[in-house]
């Protein structure tokens, strides 16, 4: 729900000894009770699994994470990578100051699109390509009315790479196997 509000009418001030201001007319203001779009596009795709059910991928994984709030405007960016090996969190303020289309913003994030002082959309893209377990993408947002969208997260997916190596060594002193074509 959405509410637009137009301009006031011109105001004057006035105090108890009679003194008054020049009249002005205030801006208008715009209520917002929707909190920001948050998006999560998983283009990859794997036939295979770990251990643990997870998606287990043999190359480099992508997630592009989109953020949109055409009313009030991005205010802040919140994220967080977690894994086996590692987990950062991370949060990103915005002063809706001057920001165009284009424009790069901390750790990766870009401005898609902006209405004259707010950023209304931003996107990153968040590239896996080594090899760890447990991997998961979170990606929330707040307006700058105060909406906090809910988190949304990738599947848990692990990357393994690594060739794996096989490694055959024979026993001297076992004379029980009558098939092999080398010297042991």
């Amino acid at each position: 729900e959405i509410e637009h509000y137009a301009p006031l009418p011109l105001q004057e001030g006035f105090d108890n000894a009679g003194n008054s201001s020049e009249e002005v007319t205030p801006r208008a203001f715009v209520i917002d009770y929707n909190a920001p779009a948050v998006e999560l596009y998983d283009g990859n795709s794997t036939e295979y699994t770990d251990a643990e059910g997870n998606a287990l991928y043999v190359t480099d994984v992508s997630f592009t994470a989109t953020i949109t709030d055409r009313v009030s405007g991005i205010r802040e960016i919140v994220y967080s990578q977690t894994s086996e090996k590692s987990g950062t969190d991370q949060k990103i303020t915005l002063n809706n100051t001057g920001y165009q289309a284009g424009d790069q913003l901390e750790d990766g994030w870009v401005v898609e699109e902006t209405d004259a002082n707010l950023v209304t959309k931003v996107s990153r893209t968040f590239t896996y390509n080594s090899d760890d377990n447990d991997i998961v993408l979170s990606v929330t947002a707040a307006d700058r009315a105060g909406n906090e969208a809910e988190t949304v997260s990738s599947r848990r997916f692990t990357i393994d790479k690594t060739d794996p190596v096989i490694d055959v060594t024979f026993r001297v002193d076992d004379d029980s196997d009558p098939y092999y074509n080398a010297d042991r």
